[in-house]
């Protein structure tokens, strides 16, 4: 229970995030996802502070994406 909150503080992601990848890395890949999951959600955090998240998928940087009704 403590894993998410420690790895969450250490590298600025919200805890709840964090718990929240784990129990589906766990459900999805087992013991192996316990490992991987702080790796994946460390990763999305960078690659959406530098902005290259926006640019895969075709927004502008502080562009969102609009619904038409």
């Amino acid at each position: 229970m403590l894993e998410p909150k420690i790895i969450g503080d250490s590298q600025g992601v919200s805890a709840s995030v964090m718990l929240a990848a784990l129990i589906i890395s766990i459900n999805i890949l087992g013991f192996v996802g316990l490992l991987i999951s702080p790796i994946i959600i460390i990763l999305i955090k960078a690659l959406a502070e530098q902005g290259y998240l926006e640019a895969w998928l075709d927004l502008k940087p502080g562009e969102k994406e609009e619904v038409h009704s």
